[in-house]
């Protein structure tokens, strides 16, 4: 099995969908399957070795600095993906990069993945271009329709986008690195800059931007602190609304930036509650990377996140953009160390069942049985 993957995001870029790429090419390392990326360069130093990347120029894309506009140019790329010879081209976005692998795949005859990771159409309101949502509805039924198969995360997801008409979905989830993400990751002196003594702590991970629903997290924070002063926010991450978020931050909140590896790690399990307001998610990795490292959650019931949080066993779950039952569901746990306890308890078995080599040795199941059904139609 020879697999290529095109993909607009890719490490040393800190996302959900870069952070599952670059797991994918952990798993083929470790299990031989050739593989080669074609992403966008960041200009910024790559964990993959030259051999088995090819990146291409890009530029931020304006309305998002977190993002990259690479334009590909298919005869630039297609001698090099002949000599590879890929028996799949896993379609990893649907954007430039992805559109050019598509192109691609259709003209050498190879058989076509792709992943629905990101909810386009959902973002599309946080940046005042709602009106676009059916036009981006239609450009994703358009790509995705001539793929043998679609991915999608969670079961959430595949029921939307099924709805909207896009064919052969199937849910292949996400994992978590279990042993990178580990109560055992507490540190002391993490806990001792992040959080002053003797507060409760609580977490988001993520991207800042408008879609992640940060500020109905800060009003709710900022209600829970003037009536619990023993309460503290540890905000991980960066995003195009960083700076926003610092000069309108109430007191006592701690701003890391981002973070990756061992020190995301332990952020994780230094803190005492993981909350996550965002519900446009099609799978919130990060609420599995919580989970992990032993701590309770606080998330909307929407969306993606419904695959994970688990409501008065390994969370809590809220109402979606309800600052007031956000700050209830926050004062609930701050209050109550017993069922804190017993939701933390839950929550790491919970994640032991979600492993990467389990979810990544599913996906490339799915990429045989394609690359069966394409050789039986040639």
């Amino acid at each position: 099995m020879r697999v290529a993957i095109f993909t607009d995001t890719f490490t040393p870029e800190i996302n959900g969908v870069a952070r599952a790429t670059a797991r994918q090419t952990d798993y083929f390392k470790t299990n031989s399957i050739p593989y080669l990326v074609i992403a966008p360069d960041y200009g910024r130093p790559n964990s993959e070795t030259e051999e088995n990347t090819i990146t291409i120029s890009s530029l931020r894309f304006p309305l998002y600095s977190e993002c990259r506009v690479a334009l590909p140019r298919t005869n630039t790329i297609i001698d090099r993906i002949k000599d590879f010879s890929p028996d799949v081209i896993h379609l990893s976005t649907p954007f430039f990069v992805g559109l050019c692998g598509l192109k691609l795949a259709q003209k050498l005859g190879i058989a076509r993945v792709a992943s629905y990771h990101t909810d386009l159409p959902g973002y599309l309101t946080y940046y005042r271009l709602g009106l676009l949502k059916g036009l981006a509805w239609q450009y994703l039924r358009w790509f995705h329709n001539q793929c043998q198969l679609n991915i999608c995360p969670s079961g959430e997801t595949a029921g939307l986008i099924k709805q909207k008409g896009i064919l052969n979905t199937r849910v292949c989830g996400n994992g978590v690195d279990t042993e990178l993400f580990n109560p055992l990751r507490f540190n002391q002196n993490v806990r001792r800059k992040l959080v002053p003594d003797g507060k409760i702590a609580f977490l988001y991970v993520g991207r800042l931007a408008a879609e992640k629903n940060i500020d109905i997290l800060m009003q709710a924070f900022a209600q829970v602190s003037c009536k619990y002063p023993w309460a503290h926010l540890v905000i991980t991450g960066g995003g195009p609304i960083l700076g926003d978020l610092k000069a309108s931050a109430p007191p006592g909140v701690t701003f890391t930036g981002y973070l990756e590896g061992i020190a995301l790690a332990e952020v994780y399990a230094s803190s005492d509650i993981f909350v996550f307001p965002s519900t446009t998610e099609t799978y919130g990795l990060v609420v599995l990377e919580a989970l992990a490292s032993g701590l309770p959650v606080i998330a909307p019931y929407e969306g993606g996140l419904k695959e994970n949080l688990k409501h008065d066993y390994n969370g809590l779950a809220c109402k979606p953009l309800d600052v007031a039952d956000l700050a209830r569901a926050m004062e609930v746990l701050l209050n109550n160390s017993s069922l804190r306890f017993r939701l933390a308890q839950n929550a790491r078995p919970f994640a032991l069942q979600k492993s990467w080599d389990h979810v990544i040795g599913e996906l490339v199941e799915n990429y045989k049985e394609v690359v069966l059904a394409e050789q039986k139609t040639a």
